[in-house]
């Protein structure tokens, strides 16, 4: 776990997410989605699974990958200032991923994380949402299974994270912001049908933004966050292009 003085740093910096709509322009995209979709050959069966070609850090699995989104993150430092990328990747998903945060098990000075949206399979892309929590956790990397039962924690019921470098947080006793303000039924079966009720108990809602082409999304990265359940809008597929970085001096 981090110290006192390594939380209070790292809260000076945090924010509101939000997101830019256009951030990228049509011909950018289709370059990054054909980037991404011309490199597939060279992916292990591991990569070729999980949907991810690492451009930098220790997911990095190719040569070239951080020249190809270097004005990516020329553009997204004019908005935020300065930063270290401790990782960068494409991913594409065919299941929406649960309740998590984007720290690193070395805990760093983390800082922003930016999801960029570049592509759905069927469906209207707006009918997904990145969703945003008020909690946030700064205890490593996490998935957060809240009130899981031992039967359940052995059970594989949807989007695992690799257990070498994420943790399962099962009592939410460390979490920052737990609250009884609850989530409305209505975004729970629209939006959450994929995600236990226990899950999300003590969880609150700050803000979704829609799964909007070409746009980015910026937020902290140890918020807790998670995708809405693309499938019942009948996306099959997304891919996106996700940055996270630590905080430059």
């Amino acid at each position: 776990m981090r110290s006192t003085e390594q939380i209070n740093l790292i809260k000076q910096t945090q924010s509101n997410p939000w997101q830019i709509e256009n951030f990228l322009s049509t011909a950018e995209v289709e370059n990054l989605k054909d980037y991404f979709f011309s490199k597939q050959s060279l992916l292990d069966q591991k990569s070729r699974k999980l949907g991810h070609l690492g451009l930098i850090g220790p997911e990095a699995n190719h040569k070239g990958g951080a020249d190809a989104i270097q004005f990516v993150l020329d553009r997204l430092q004019e908005q935020v200032g300065k930063f270290e990328v401790r990782n960068a990747t494409f991913f594409l998903a065919t299941q929406p991923h649960r309740i998590h945060n984007d720290d690193a098990k070395h805990l760093p000075r983390t800082f922003k994380a930016f999801t960029m949206p570049l592509w759905v399979e069927s469906g209207n892309c707006e009918n997904a949402k990145l969703i945003m929590f008020e909690q946030f956790y700064y205890g490593g990397p996490t998935k957060f299974l809240g009130g899981d039962s031992d039967e359940l924690r052995n059970k594989d019921r949807g989007v695992r994270y690799d257990n070498k470098i994420s943790y399962n947080l099962y009592n939410y006793d460390t979490v920052e912001g737990i609250n009884d303000k609850g989530i409305d039924p209505d975004i729970k079966t629209k939006y959450l049908s994929h995600i236990p009720p226990n899950h999300i108990k003590g969880l609150s809602i700050h803000k979704m933004f829609d799964w909007k082409i070409g746009s980015v999304v910026g937020f902290d990265s140890l918020r807790l966050h998670c995708a809405s359940n693309f499938k019942k809008a009948g996306i099959s597929k997304k891919l996106g292009l996700a940055v996270f970085t630590t905080y430059k001096n």
